[in-house]
């Protein structure tokens, strides 16, 4: 099982604070889409879980100043995986760029604060 793990760094390159974050992912994987929006990170990559059974991408907000999880969102399809690829700030809403198996190609899906699809 991984986690995804973050990190805050000073200006001399010392960890003001690190957090480990478990949520039951047999695998993580192209975990480097990270925007600073608000004073909260949002993180995203993608993930297998339930013994490999289930394949899709999540998609955390993080509090900048401490690390503590604000939400955390997994997206997923019934008939293959999605990638998450890139995060783009978007007025208040933030819009995802997915990749899938299942025909989606760079398809862009808009989410608001929430993490909630629009």
């Amino acid at each position: 099982m991984t986690k995804p793990i973050v990190m805050r760094l000073d200006n001399n390159g010392n960890i003001t604070w690190q957090k480990e974050y478990n949520y039951n992912f047999d695998y993580v994987s192209g975990f480097t889409n990270i925007l600073f929006k608000d004073n909260s990170l949002y993180v995203g990559g993608s993930a297998s879980y339930n013994n490999f059974a289930g394949y899709g991408t999540f998609l955390l907000k993080i509090d900048y100043s401490g690390g503590q999880t604000i939400w955390t969102k997994k997206y997923s399809t019934l008939t293959g995986n999605i990638q998450l690829q890139e995060l783009i700030a978007v007025d208040s809403t933030l819009l995802v760029n997915i990749t899938s198996s299942t025909g989606l190609t760079n398809t862009p899906t808009q989410t608001d604060k929430a993490g909630f699809c629009l």
